[in-house]
């Protein structure tokens, strides 16, 4: 009887314990227009305007190269000073569907069609000598779906066959943005966004998932790094260089993006402490065996 107790404790502590180590391996990033900590990246960065910066935020950067494939994962996500996913259409005012802080007539100001084959941002990324530049269509049409375009290369007709997202030297093989992740995955409005608040937060709780903030996502091939590992634990390693070349929004409220690179200081992802992780596996340890024992007992 004892040993059968010891038995079950000891295997819901392995159960459980597997679970602690695998929530704490890197999650897989997916390429979606959701950029966030959860998502899987390791380092985060911020970019300062090149306009504005008394009034408008850094952009945030998030970065992440896959250790098998040297895979390059790329999250920029912008401040709602700057842009955002809140639109109107025409129609009498007051309308709420777009944020107040696109001020005055506000509904006429920022619509859907302006982020749609409007918006874009360049990118260029330089190492060991090679220059990677490509440009993100934040938002195209193709047939009943709205989705971002990396421009050049691939097919770019309407149907949206073959078209991976390929750069002109098709070193970035995948993007997504945030609009595009709303449209899929939130709700798909394409005349008016969800009824917004003042902090952002969306009247209708059923679309609280909605994404106000302005990101574009990219993943470039490890290939193309020839096996070498372009991030350390502090950003990018020397001789790598990375730079919004230009962020197009228009209509945007304040600020600008042209000619920007990464400020230096990075952080890391956080993850639980080694400590944290020994706790909590010791008290995971005396749960299974408190379980073991009140099996025992209502077996008896």
């Amino acid at each position: 009887m004892i040993i059968s107790r010891m038995s079950f404790g000891l295997s819901v502590v392995l159960l459980l314990v597997c679970g602690v180590f695998a929530s704490q391996t890197q999650a897989a990033i997916v390429v979606d227009g959701r950029v966030g900590e959860e998502e899987g990246y390791s380092l985060l960065g911020s970019i300062t305007p090149s306009k504005d910066a008394n009034k408008v935020s850094d952009a945030k950067l998030y970065l992440h190269q896959d250790e098998v494939t040297f895979d390059l994962y790329v999250g920029v996500v912008l401040p709602l000073e700057f842009v955002d996913n809140s639109y109107g259409s025409d129609g009498s005012l007051p309308q709420t569907h777009t944020h107040s802080s696109w001020g005055g007539n506000k509904d006429n100001k920022h619509k859907f069609k302006h982020l749609l084959n409007s918006d874009d941002a360049e990118f260029v990324l330089t190492f060991g000598g090679e220059e990677i530049e490509f440009e993100i269509d934040y938002l195209k049409q193709f047939g009943n779906t709205y989705r971002a375009d990396v421009v050049g290369g691939g097919d770019d007709d309407d149907d949206g066959d073959d078209d991976d997202g390929h750069g002109d030297d098709g070193a970035a093989i995948q993007a997504a943005s945030s609009l595009e992740y709303n449209l899929e995955n939130v709700a798909f409005l394409t005349s008016e966004s969800p009824e917004v608040n003042l902090d952002y937060s969306t009247a209708d709780p059923t679309l609280a998932d909605w994404i106000f903030e302005v990101a574009y996502e990219f993943r470039i091939d490890g290939d193309v790094f020839n096996g070498v590992r372009i991030l350390t634990d502090d950003g990018f390693a020397d001789g790598v260089n990375f730079a919004i070349d230009k962020i197009h929004a228009s209509p945007s409220k304040d600020g600008a993006f042209k000619d920007v690179t990464p400020n230096e200081s990075f952080s890391s992802v956080a993850i639980p402490e080694p400590g944290v992780m020994a706790m909590a596996i010791t008290g995971l340890i005396a749960t299974g065996m408190s379980w073991g024992r009140r099996r025992e007992r209502l077996a008896e």
